[in-house]
């Protein structure tokens, strides 16, 4: 099991939340559980770095293993601009911390 996923062996609700970094040159994703979207696209922008709590998703899970997968699926545009057009520098920064 990699650092992504988590085994589920609890019965009862459970609440999945993000704990994240969120900072001026971060991006947008998209969350996926076990390759299915869930929730609204993440805002990992601040003007100031800030620790955020994103609350993802209240489910009922089976035992078994969960993967959360973050797609970049852009940034804000009030961002400054750093290296080409083409290097996405805010997704492959953000969320982490």
């Amino acid at each position: 099991m990699d650092r992504d996923s988590v085994r589920g062996e609890r019965e009862g609700p459970v609440r999945l939340l993000i704990n994240a970094t969120r900072s001026y040159d971060f991006g947008t994703y998209q969350a996926y559980l076990n390759g299915i979207k869930i929730g609204p696209v993440l805002d990992f922008y601040n003007k100031d770095t800030q620790s955020w709590e994103f609350h993802l998703l209240d489910f009922w899970p089976d035992p078994g293993t969960y993967t959360l997968k973050l797609v970049c699926v852009g940034r804000i545009f009030l961002q400054p601009r750093t290296g080409s057009a083409s290097s996405p520098s805010a997704c492959a920064s953000a969320g982490r911390g």
